[in-house]
């Protein structure tokens, strides 16, 4: 492990299972605001959300971008979740961290507000470094090259010195192609380094590093 400087995590459905449905009820108030805010119905509401997220990594960019949504609201409303009900303490996940000896970061498109309950929730605040947000990228969303670069700016790391861990095989390829080391977990893929089912066998990767 002594060429890698950094282990760099995506947030939701990577820290925690993708089980849990978390995401998947933010999704849902996301169209919810759509419909509310724009005058959608359901489906058109819905269609937007999925059209934003694929053209720019997340839905609110496009809302801000064409209909000069404000995040704050946007955050208020999508955000208003039961995160007791979805999230636990992980107490395997806190000792897997525990022992990375370096440094540690979060790199997420979710903002501010959902990071911070989704880590409260799972008490592992206190084991990163930094915490990256899509307000500290200025809302350009994984797996835009520009929010890669701001990300590698603001946080001075080395790619080729750094793993990356992801869920998303689309953000995890663009990671690649920036020079990261990459390990995607919940899934199996050959085009990246090394496969994980759930997080806290990121164990298994220190041999193969070393």
């Amino acid at each position: 492990m002594k060429s890698i400087e950094c282990f760099v995590f995506d947030l939701d459905n990577t820290l925690y299972p993708k089980e849990t449905g978390l995401l998947q009820s933010v999704g849902v108030n996301i169209s919810k605001f759509i419909a509310e805010k724009l005058g959608f119905n359901d489906e058109e509401a819905d269609l937007l959300r999925q059209k934003y997220k694929e053209k720019y990594g997340i839905t609110l960019s496009g809302l801000i971008k064409h209909h000069g949504i404000n995040p704050k609201d946007f955050d208020e409303f999508v955000y208003n979740l039961e995160y007791d009900e979805k999230l636990e303490k992980d107490d395997k996940l806190i000792a897997v961290l525990k022992k990375i000896d370096k440094k540690k970061i979060i790199y997420t498109n979710s903002g501010k507000i959902h990071s911070q309950k989704v880590l409260k929730k799972l008490e592992i605040e206190h084991l990163f470094d930094e915490i990256i947000t899509i307000e500290k990228l200025d809302f350009f969303a994984k797996p835009t090259k520009k929010s890669f670069e701001y990300f590698i700016e603001q946080t001075s790391i080395k790619p080729g010195n750094s793993i990356f861990f992801e869920d998303s095989e689309i953000n995890l390829t663009a990671a690649k192609n920036m020079g990261f080391k990459t390990v995607l977990i919940g899934n199996e893929n050959p085009d990246f380094d090394i496969c994980l089912k759930q997080i806290a066998d990121i164990i298994e990767i220190f041999e193969f590093f070393k």
